[in-house]
């Protein structure tokens, strides 16, 4: 990247040296301004993580499944049905990482009606990618767990749950729409928010529905982070066009 970029590392060195104290500590707000609510949305995903494993477990027990069966419907849902549903994921996140520079600009233009284009665009093609992939997982489960896995265990989960994990893929592009609008404060909420409604909802689904609780905790997640999202971006954008 370095080498691509042919930056001219003497010059960039001399304009460091140039920085004054005030443009230093003006640089530093805004780095923590974005940096601080990252970090500690990925430290409480992380923590809810954690807990997820030890609450699903702790819950089957308690409803009279044994250990070796727990461990192993854990390893279906989290080791093989979660991967090959996200499995485009990444389209997500090239789409989201795209978007960002693009909305940023045009929001810092004030030019918002482009910047809602923009999002439109990113999350549409976004979305349209993910049905495509969950459609065809959806189809032909048995086919993908056999070619991935060698074997089709836990087929029946993406054959209920599949197609709902299509709003997974609005994820990535509205959370760079809110980077855009400087809304990491507000990201920062909405992940303390759907990670304490994801606890609650594995307490209360697991002991009815066992196995599927997990799968619907994870799917009312998904749905509910691009709800308040989206609420938060149009929150916003009305503000700016007032």
């Amino acid at each position: 990247m370095i080498i691509t970029l042919n930056i001219n590392l003497k010059q960039k060195f001399q304009l460091i040296k140039n920085v004054t104290t005030d443009e230093i500590k003006e640089n530093n707000k805004l780095i923590l301004k974005i940096a601080m609510p990252a970090t500690s949305t990925r430290i409480i995903g992380s923590i809810a993580y954690f807990i997820e494993p030890i609450i699903f477990t702790f819950l089957m027990i308690k409803n009279g499944i044994s250990p070796e069966s727990t461990t192993i419907k854990y390893g279906i849902i989290t080791g093989y049905i979660m991967p090959l549903l996200l499995l485009p994921g990444f389209f997500a996140s090239a789409f989201s990482l795209a978007l960002l520079p693009k909305m940023s600009k045009a929001i810092a233009k004030k030019q918002y009606d482009y910047a809602k284009k923009l999002l439109l665009y990113f999350a549409g093609a976004s979305l349209l990618i993910g049905i495509i992939f969950s459609l065809t997982i959806f189809l032909f489960p048995s086919f993908f767990m056999k070619i991935l896995y060698g074997h089709n265990k836990g087929n029946s989960h993406i054959r209920k749950y599949g197609l709902f994990m299509i709003a997974y893929y609005l994820e990535a592009p509205l959370n760079s729409a809110m980077i855009s609008l400087s809304l990491e404060k507000h990201i920062f909420l909405d992940s303390l928010i759907c990670n304490t409604f994801k606890i609650i909802a594995y307490l209360i689904l697991i002991p009815i529905f066992k196995t599927d609780g997990l799968m619907l905790g994870v799917i009312l997640t998904v749905y509910l982070t691009v709800f308040i999202n989206i609420y938060f971006i149009k929150k916003e954008f009305k503000r700016l066009m007032i």
